[in-house]
């Protein structure tokens, strides 16, 4: 009987120790746990200010302006800085400003890496021309036309200098940059493009052609065939009508300036 009440005894003793070490490891990993989330708070509140930020690579702009757009100061922390948020801070007021790479260099430097917009069309709206970038944003307003730049005419549109410009129609507008990237694409000058009308689609091209495509349908081959009547008209300028244009009837017709 002696021996059954100290076996039990045994166990007992045992199960408390494994009791005991059980709710202290607990207790570790939980301490562990505020431990890093303190540590991480503190991180990205007390430690790692930014003290240091460099911008390089623009042509347009200087590193003080990129800078002090980008709005970091000592007040920043270097892991709470989002490369996407930084590079729509700084296009809101520097419009030119195309992309930001950011770079986080320990323990307090930030690096932003700077490429340049390039005036890609113009958009005409209540007298002024808007001239957006290949990716749509509207880098400055005009009283004419820049020369590096070819009119773009896909309906309405609400352009704002510093903001992404909004096409009223996406489908017109993406049939628009299509057109621009083909006759970019067979080296031909773009001086406009008129997608307003879906049946009646026009550009104006080298300073002396008005082409007629007609519709969409087969239009990287109508221009393919505008670029090699343009080669073969030689230095005249006229009307090229290719509305007509398709596999059966691959012709168009040219009627020269008076």
């Amino acid at each position: 009987m002696a021996e059954v009440n100290a076996d039990v005894k045994k166990r007992r003793a045992e199960r408390r120790k494994k009791i005991v070490k059980r709710r202290l490891t607990i207790a570790f990993i939980f301490l562990m746990v505020v431990t890093v989330i303190v540590l991480a708070i503190m991180c990205l509140t007390v430690f790692f200010p930014v003290l240091n930020v460099r911008a390089s690579g623009s042509k347009i702009y200087t590193s003080t302006q990129i800078v002090k757009a980008s709005g970091i100061n000592e007040e920043t922390n270097l892991f709470t800085v989002s490369e996407k948020g930084i590079e729509e801070v700084i296009k809101k007021k520097l419009p030119y400003v195309d992309t930001v790479t950011l770079k986080c260099e320990l323990p307090d430097t930030i690096s932003l890496e700077i490429s340049d917009a390039k005036e890609y069309a113009a958009v005409g709206q209540e007298g002024l021309y808007f001239v957006i970038s290949e990716s749509g944003f509207v880098l400055n307003s005009y009283e004419e036309i820049p020369q590096n730049t070819f009119l773009l005419n896909a309906g309405n549109a609400i352009c704002k200098v510093g903001a992404q410009i909004d096409f009223k129609d996406s489908q017109k507008s993406d049939l628009a940059y299509k057109i621009a990237e083909a006759l970019q694409k067979s080296k031909i000058k773009i001086n406009s493009i008129d997608v307003t009308s879906s049946v009646n689609i026009t550009v104006r091209v080298c300073d002396r052609f008005d082409v007629k495509l007609g519709t969409e349908e087969n239009l990287e081959k109508k221009i393919l065939h505008l670029g090699g009547m343009i080669k073969s008209i030689g230095d005249r300028g006229g009307q090229i009508n290719l509305s007509m244009w398709s596999e059966s009837h691959s012709e168009g017709s040219f009627v020269p300036e008076k």
